[in-house]
């Protein structure tokens, strides 16, 4: 009986702990903000995780300036979208919206709506304040 008990702790210490190394070799990314649009025909989203966010600067609602303009914000997203999702299209900005995130501290980001020119469609991109843009995907069902 003791040798099974042995054998069967030695066992579960070897599973556990290959378990925990694979845990470490895909680690979870753990969402703050996501926000999602359809966009012809499917759902896009633009996901901003914990570590993502708290790379990024502080920022507060008292501010009178943020360490990405708005305008260049715009910008990039305008190249994103031309560059990396469909150049054949003339894109337009149709929304810029600055969110708060509170966790540890308070940081702020953009979510750029932008449409191809002329068509019902829109896409939302996303930029930290550290001028990472967060592009959208296609949501995992």
């Amino acid at each position: 009986m003791e040798f099974k008990m042995k054998y069967s702790t030695t066992l579960l210490i070897i599973i556990l702990s290959s378990s925990l190394a694979f845990a470490q070799d895909t680690p979870e990314r753990f969402i703050i903000y996501s926000t999602s649009t359809p966009f012809y025909g499917k759902e896009m989203v633009v996901e901003f995780g914990h570590d993502e966010i708290m790379d990024s600067p502080i920022c507060r609602t008292s501010d009178k300036q943020f360490p990405i303009k708005q305008s260049d914000a715009i910008s990039r997203a305008l190249d994103w979208a031309k560059k990396e999702f469909d150049s054949s299209k003339e894109w337009q900005v149709d929304s810029v919206d600055l969110k708060f995130i509170y966790i540890e501290s308070q940081h702020c980001l953009y979510i750029i709506g932008l449409s191809p020119k002329n068509e019902m469609q829109s896409l939302n991109v996303g930029l930290l304040m550290n001028g990472k843009l967060i592009a959208p995907v296609a949501k995992q069902k």
